[in-house]
């Protein structure tokens, strides 16, 4: 063997053997020269420590062709994401979280909204007085609160239309409709007399001469009107009640019987205005029908009721009033 020999054998015997189906590949002088280099080159870090650069590259090429998992791509993708678009998304969830939240309170708001008018429109309903005809039970500007599917009973006090009216069209009419004068005007007054009860009208000696007073049998007993006052009233007789205190509507057989039950500051309800029920008598008394009501102001000098404008009936009552919301 020639030395050229020797140095060809030398040669290939530091050439990285590699094949495909037990072919030999050798590399070239330059190529074998600037792969060895690549793996030799070393940097150092800040710590002092020496890495093989040609290593690092040998590994991660080796973890590459090993292959890497796609729910570990995700979680490497989302770790060297952009920090922009993670904020973006963390924005977006409080957005969507946020609309959520405005969308379930307007939804409540809604159903609310709904629910209050329909007690509105069907159960309750709160009414402000404009006529002084209740006095001085009611005054003007006092607030009361209707119920609508209470049955309306003797001595009731009542709120109702003037007139047959639409209640659906009544209930979305302005305010300047249901006033006095109204298409949908609005009327407070007193039950005196309901379906099957007889009312007639009987005299009362005054000191201010005679005056009437209204007698409602009902369940074959009669009663008379009174108002009952918690001190004196400074007042003999019942009229002009702009001036009375107020006090207490009550049914009783007789001036005597209402002073024993409620104390010494009793008044009769009578009046000067009889209207339409003057000539009814204990004899031959108006009995309501079945659809009938008869109502009548508290302040009965002063009050326009179905002595002027005959008897009413159920289908304009808007409700019963249950007790006062706001005294003026």
């Amino acid at each position: 063997m020639t030395n050229d020999d020797k140095n060809l054998t030398n040669d290939n015997t530091n050439v990285p053997q590699t094949g495909v189906e037990g072919q030999q590949t050798s590399l070239s002088d330059s190529e074998s020269g600037a792969f060895g280099a690549a793996l030799k080159q070393t940097e150092t870090t800040a710590d002092g420590t020496e890495v093989t650069a040609g290593q690092t590259f040998a590994d991660e090429s080796f973890a590459a062709m090993q292959g890497v998992d796609e729910g570990d791509t995700d979680a490497v993708l989302q770790k060297s994401g952009n920090a922009d678009d993670a904020e973006a998304d963390v924005r977006a969830a409080r957005r969507k979280k946020a609309d959520k939240v405005v969308n379930i309170v307007l939804i409540v708001a809604i159903v609310l909204l709904v629910l209050a008018n329909l007690l509105r429109f069907f159960v309750w309903t709160d009414v402000t007085i404009l006529q002084n005809s209740m006095q001085p039970t009611y005054d003007p500007n006092d607030k009361v609160l209707v119920a609508k599917l209470r049955q309306v009973d003797t001595s009731d006090v009542v709120v109702v239309y003037k007139y047959d009216v639409d209640k659906f069209k009544a209930y979305f009419a302005p305010a300047t409709e249901k006033g006095d004068g109204g298409k949908y005007e609005l009327l407070i007054k007193r039950a005196v007399a309901v379906a099957g009860d007889s009312v007639w009208t009987t005299e009362v000696a005054t000191g201010k001469g005679t005056r009437y007073a209204f007698a409602i049998r009902k369940y074959g007993h009669t009663y008379y009107e009174f108002y009952v006052f918690d001190s004196d009233p400074g007042a003999d007789v019942y009229c002009n009640c702009e001036g009375l205190a107020a006090g207490r509507y009550v049914l009783c057989e007789s001036l005597d019987r209402a002073k024993s039950l409620y104390g010494e500051h009793v008044l009769q309800i009578t009046t000067d205005k009889t209207g339409m029920l003057g000539k009814y008598t204990e004899a031959s008394p108006l009995t309501l029908a079945d659809n009938q009501l008869l109502l009548l102001g508290d302040n009965r000098d002063r009050s326009n009721d179905s002595r002027d404008m005959g008897l009413s009936n159920y289908g304009r009552i808007l409700g019963v009033v249950v007790r006062q919301t706001y005294d003026e």
